[in-house]
């Protein structure tokens, strides 16, 4: 998967280098992501600034991966 993670003190800044973020690649998005962030700290910023076009699905996947990351903490 094409983003970048910066792990700073008080938060973390993931980058997708992705330009659609639609069902199918918003879902591999979210599961790697989950996978690399159960050791992250509470704040977690999603930069989309290379994300170009987001469908209602890349939206949906989006509010899962915010639910996912809530429960973690």
């Amino acid at each position: 998967m094409n983003y970048t993670i910066d792990k700073q003190e008080h938060h973390t800044l993931v980058k997708p280098l992705l330009e659609k973020l639609d069902e199918v690649s918003g879902r591999a998005f979210k599961q790697e992501l989950l996978r690399n962030l159960a050791d992250a700290n509470k704040f977690v910023i999603l930069n989309l600034s290379h994300v170009f076009m987001c469908t209602e699905d890349g939206y949906i996947v989006l509010k899962a991966l915010e639910k996912a990351l809530k429960d973690m903490n």
